[in-house]
């Protein structure tokens, strides 16, 4: 991968607003990670990401990543502490910054994770410097959301394959994109919200009825209308 491309996965390019939102998280929640959840004394206990971001920037595609693995955990009952310990655990194996977007944490899962229970093949632990991180199906589902190229999260499916849009650092910006037709998701959104007729915006921008589905389901805005 050229050092363009890789410029790209780092580059500040989602807003907050926007991150929460792929992520299905509310902003405050995104923040609190980002930064540290404030406790009595006008304290702010440690973020999940130590290495933080600039205040009001957008987070790169990286951090979109990584963020997106947090939500799963936490929509799974699994403790702060426990992702912070356990992503501090992965940081240090791999040697990499953004370890929840590295290749070897789907590839390199018979050296690092054991079996918590012989009988429940779908409950894994993973070990770390004080204790241990529940890794079950549930994790397994979040990376198949990915495709991976040079060992790094090259193209995401935010709400699944079964839903044909896809972001990619490398195209179109990172927006989200129409996997079938390559076509931007805001562009049909905003002829949806402007009053083009379906049959107009089909003969107009190359799109068929499912995909148009698709971004009506997947456009905050439109789905929530």
């Amino acid at each position: 991968m050229s050092s363009t491309w890789r410029d790209r996965l780092i580059l500040p390019t989602y807003q907050a607003k926007d991150a929460a939102w792929l992520a299905g998280i509310s902003q405050q929640t995104l923040s609190g990670w980002f930064y540290g959840y404030p406790q009595s004394g006008g304290e702010r206990e440690r973020p999940v990401f130590a290495e933080g971001k600039v205040r009001r920037s957008p987070l790169s595609y990286l951090q979109l990543v990584e963020v997106a693995f947090v939500a799963t955990c936490r929509d799974n009952g699994i403790s702060l502490r426990r992702i912070k310990q356990a992503r501090a655990y992965l940081a240090a194996a791999f040697h990499v910054e953004y370890p929840f977007a590295d290749l070897r944490l789907r590839t390199a899962g018979p050296h690092i994770v054991a079996e918590l229970e012989p009988e429940a093949a779908d409950r894994l632990v993973i070990a770390d410097a004080s204790g241990q991180i529940v890794w079950r199906t549930f994790m397994e589902e979040r990376i198949d959301q990915f495709d991976y190229e040079n060992s790094m999260t090259l193209r995401w499916f935010p709400r699944g394959k079964q839903v044909p849009i896809f972001i990619d650092p490398r195209m179109n910006f990172g927006s989200p994109m129409l996997a079938t037709s390559g076509m931007p998701t805001w562009v049909i959104a905003d002829a949806i919200r402007t009053g083009e007729s379906d049959d107009e915006i089909m003969l107009d921008y190359g799109v068929n009825a499912a995909e148009l589905a698709h971004v009506r389901s997947f456009d905050p805005i439109l789905k929530a209308a």
